[in-house]
Formats: C-alpha cells, structure tokens, sequence
C-alpha cells in the first residue's frame, strides 16, 4: 500500500470518528472515565478512597450529577499521578488529559516497532476503541503507549527497560494476569527483572499516599459489577456474555483456563508476539473490559497481521470498526460481546497451532524450555484458577443452601 493510500485511509478514519461522535470527540461533559480518576485524586490519603457514598458526593461536587456506575476503581498510584490536575478546574483538567490521550496515540503509531509505522497509523486512526476511549476520557491510550514503548525496547535489545515499561501498565494489572506465562521464562529474566522493579517502585508509592490501601483496595475489587459498570452485560469478555445466567464467574473461570491454554503454547512465540498476545488474552478473560480497553489489543492484531499472511484477514476485522460499530448496536447486549470473544478465541486457536516446539518465525528459531519453566509456569497459572474455583464453589453452595428455591424449577 503507497504511503498516499495509507494517508487517505487515515483521514477517513478520522472523518469517521468525528461524523459518529461529533463534538462529544472534543467535549469535556461525558469524560465520565476521567471523572472518576480526578474524584480518586480528590479522595487519595482519606479513608473513603473506594467508598461508594463518599464518591458519589464528590461526583455531586464536581460535576453537579452523580454517576453510580463509574467508581474510581485504580490502585492508589494512579489517583497520585492525577493528583496534579487537581490544581486547574475539572473543564481544564479534563481538555488536559484529552490532549494527552491523544499524545498517546499518536506517540503509538509513531514509535509502533515490527511492522511499517504507516500501517501502525491506520490502525490507530480506524480503531473505533480509540475513539471511545477519547470521548470518556479512558486510560486505555497510555497503556497502550507503554506496551509500544516495551516492543521498542526489546526491538533494541534493551530488554530490562522493556521490562520496566511493561510495569507501568500495572494500572490495568487485570489486563496482565498471562504474562507470567512469558516472563517467567528463563529467556526473558531480564524483561522480568525490569517489570519486578517497576511493580516494586509502585507498590512503595502505593504505601506512601494511602497506607491502608491493602484493605480499602480488596473491598473495592469485591464491589458489585453494577457499581463497576453501567454496561456490565455488554463487555467484550466472558464476564460480559455471561452476565444474564447470574453467575458469570463460572464463565471467568472457564474463560481464563481456555486462555490459559492457548497462551500456554502462544508463549513460545517471539517476545514481540507472544507479549501483546498474553495481554490480548487477558482483556478476553479479565472480568471488567470496555470497549475502550481493546484499543490495547492493536499490536497485538498487527502483529499477527504482519507475520502470518494466513491469519491477516481475521487480523484485519479484529482491527477495523467492522468489529466494534455493528455488533455493538444488533441484537442484544452479549451479541457483540460474544462474537468478537469467539473472533479472538479463534484467532489465538490458529496461533497455537502454528507454535510447535522447534520452529521458525521470520528467521528466529525457537528452543525446547526448560522443564524447570513449565513447572514453575504451570504452578502460577493453577494456583490462582484453584482458588478461585474454590471459592466460587462455596459461593454457589451457600447460595443452594440458603435459598433453594432460586435453583429449582418452579
């Protein structure tokens, strides 16, 4: 494609954005996202940081409106790195952070390793996740800068500070939860290391601005999805197709192991593959996605789209508005939901296929791992998937227990 198509293209992505959103692009009113990080600023070092009637009230404050929906949910770090916004108004704030945003991705597409970055541009300018997460004021965008900063680092062998990169997409930690699948590989010690003194370096801060978060944080990870979400049955997860059976959790549970499972084989991967694809399975597997957070998923579908011609067809729907616009509008909530989960299921199925245990990848050949990796990589994944069978296990026990009538037929 010649660099004047490609502009082309982009401009019409862009004319796209502005004709489906209009001046809600460049409004500060529904930056509902944003309204929370600046309450969870306002709140930060009190002990009402997660409590849902003292945000409410600071919504009330601010704004004039309250939004029940949209807590401040971040750990403490991130209400720390907002803290300075705190010093303009909220209309000033607001425009800041939009810029900002937009800083992000366009400081993506041009730093955007592996691939043509005229390619990168387009993906960016047509990514309706983009747009979204602009209208709300989401913090999708830096994540995404810092993965594209992690791909440049190890693009130039700097493999610790890819690392460090990686740890400062810890704001999203959900997003994450297959990367020890990657980084704990002998291989990647080094990336590792990076992401280790990164993680450490927020958590000191994390102590430093609110002391007893540990306890505060839990409660807040434990708030009801419909505090967590104004449209929790239409999130791009299992979490979200499964919303209406009342027990989603079962659906998390088998989501992450079938993720799990396909990520277990994608790890052996190149680094610039397997990364953004361990993350791509954690936005299909977390519990709490919005359709702004996929714009994190863009290297990973280019990526694939640039190494493997068979898959690009898949790749490319992945990326274009395709893939978000009409499924997000037809039938009901989980439609949308439901098929792009099984676009991207069968997306990473046909990668998995493709990872033998010695093959070739664009000229790089991939070693056996160590035995010691897969036991110590099979630990951290069933561990946490053992608990949480456990403890839905009891959940659901009790709920028989307690009112049985709500599991028999009538």
């Amino acid at each position: 494609m010649s660099g004047l198509a490609t502009l082309l293209l982009c401009l019409c992505g862009v004319a796209f954005a502005l004709c489906l959103l209009g001046t809600l692009l460049f409004s500060t009113t529904g930056m509902r996202d944003f309204m929370s990080f600046r309450v969870g600023a306002q709140l930060l070092g009190t002990p009402h940081l997660y409590d849902m009637p003292s945000i409410l009230a600071v919504q009330k404050a601010m704004i004039g409106s309250v939004h029940p929906g949209v807590p401040y949910a971040r750990p403490p770090f991130f209400a720390a790195a907002i803290r300075p916004l705190l010093l303009v108004s909220y209309s000033t704030a607001a425009c800041i952070w939009k810029w900002l945003l937009i800083a992000a991705l366009v400081a993506s597409a041009s730093l955007f390793p592996f691939v043509p970055r005229r390619y990168a541009a387009l993906a960016v300018c047509c990514s309706l996740p983009a747009t979204i997460a602009l209208e709300i004021g989401s913090d999708a965008p830096p994540v995404l800068l810092f993965v594209v900063l992690s791909l440049a680092c190890w693009e130039k062998g700097r493999s610790v500070l890819a690392g460090v990169m990686l740890g400062l997409c810890l704001a999203k930690f959900h997003f994450l939860v297959f990367l020890p699948l990657l980084l704990f590989q002998r291989k990647y010690r080094r990336v590792f290391c990076g992401f280790a003194i990164t993680a450490s370096a927020l958590l000191i801060v994390n102590f430093a601005v609110q002391p007893d978060w540990i306890p505060l944080y839990w409660k807040a990870l434990n708030m009801p999805q419909g505090n967590m979400s104004f449209f929790a049955e239409g999130m791009p997860d299992f979490y979200g197709i499964f919303f209406r059976t009342g027990h989603p959790e079962i659906a998390v549970i088998f989501g992450a192991s079938l993720v799990g499972m396909l990520l277990w084989r994608i790890r052996l991967l190149p680094f610039e593959l397997a990364m953004p694809l361990c993350i791509t399975g954690g936005l299909v597997a977390a519990p709490h996605t919005g359709w702004n957070d996929l714009v994190i998923a863009i290297p990973a579908f280019l990526l694939v789209a640039h190494r493997f011609p068979g898959l690009r067809h898949m790749a490319f729907l992945l990326l274009s508005p395709i893939a978000v616009l009409p499924v997000m509008h037809i039938g009901p909530p989980y439609l949308g939901a439901a098929l792009f989960v099984a676009a991207s299921i069968w997306l990473m199925h046909r990668l998995s296929r493709s990872c033998h245990v010695i093959t070739k990848i664009s000229g790089c050949a991939m070693a056996v791992p160590d035995p010691m990796d897969s036991a110590i990589i099979t630990a951290a994944v069933l561990t946490p998937l053992m608990l949480a069978s456990a403890g839905l296990f009891v959940d659901v026990a009790s709920s028989i227990i307690m009112e049985p009538s709500v599991f028999l037929p009538e």
